[in-house]
């Protein structure tokens, strides 16, 4: 019977960022995160809630984000001690693109494990979420108990979001227009300012009425990075060369898991190879599969 080799690789690549308000979740998927922001509490760590925890794949949600204040990152390490203490893993840190970092969590390593995500993000020039100025942590709002953006902060980065990345999904932009009407015309019209200048204005004052904010913000990426790196070039070649760092060090230490399961056909191989790729799903965004019959040498 020839034998043959299965290799299984796994990769990551960043996920996408999303912003919302809290929500309910299951009772048995809040637990981690009920744990989390509790410490982030005790620690009196500053933060804003970027996006909270939906149900992703299987019995484990979404990843949480959040973005923490310059001078409360060195308090990070102890979070993730006190997790670990309360029973949570700490399997592996997931740089994302320049300061941006993934947390992934296990409760166990068992058949029963879930798996958890944080992803903790900065606001430029150590990363490129773009919000009105650094002052957001002294205007965010308690909302139960996690601090959120003000209204104003969050319709500013989820603009800035929609030009820099891309389309947003329909919830962000009911968000949108939810926003706009709290704020009213000439807030919008001042922030919509501040990011873009006067170009797109009328585009997105007909947003505020038709919701359509991903075909109104299409066109405005270039001009929001032209307007960003007059405004504070220095700041702009800060990013890059974290972002350049990012990107080197993804390259000399690539993220994921390399798996080799060898075996002579019918062993059970291909099985073995979908349970494992089901078990580590929700820890990566994608995955491939090799098969490799080996020869004489």
């Amino acid at each position: 019977m020839n034998s043959e080799s299965q290799i299984i690789a796994t990769t990551t690549s960043p996920v996408d960022i999303g912003q919302g308000r809290a929500q309910e979740w299951q009772p048995k998927l809040c637990d981690f995160y009920a744990s989390l922001f509790r410490l982030l509490n005790q620690l009196e760590l500053r933060y804003c809630l970027l996006r909270p925890p939906q149900s992703g794949t299987g019995d484990s949600p979404s990843a949480v984000e959040l973005t923490v204040h310059p001078e409360d990152r060195e308090i990070l390490p102890s979070l993730m001690q006190k997790l670990r203490k309360e029973g949570y893993l700490s399997l592996q840190r997931i740089p994302l693109a320049a300061n941006d970092f993934k947390y992934d969590f296990a409760t166990s390593m068992d058949a029963g494990t879930r798996f958890f995500s944080v992803i903790v993000r900065e606001i430029f020039p150590s990363g490129h979420l773009m919000v009105r100025n650094d002052e957001i942590f002294a205007r965010r709002k308690k909302q139960g108990d996690l601090w959120v953006f003000s209204e104003e902060d969050e319709f500013c980065f989820l603009l800035s979001r929609i030009s820099l990345e891309g389309k947003i999904g329909a919830s962000e932009e009911n968000r949108l227009t939810e926003l706009a009407k709290i704020l009213g015309p000439i807030a919008v019209r001042k922030v919509a300012a501040g990011l873009f200048g006067d170009v797109p204005h009328p585009k997105i004052m007909a947003a505020c009425v038709d919701g359509q904010w991903n075909i109104a913000l299409e066109q405005p990426r270039n001009l929001l990075l032209r307007l960003k790196f007059w405004r504070s070039p220095i700041d702009c070649f800060k990013y890059w060369l974290l972002q350049f760092r990012c990107t080197l060090r993804r390259w000399l230490h690539p993220c994921g898991v390399l798996i080799v399961i060898l075996g002579p056909d019918g062993a059970g191989k291909s099985t073995t190879t979908r349970r494992i790729s089901g078990f580590f799903g929700p820890l990566f965004t994608g995955g491939r599969n090799i098969m490799w019959r080996p020869q004489v040498l």
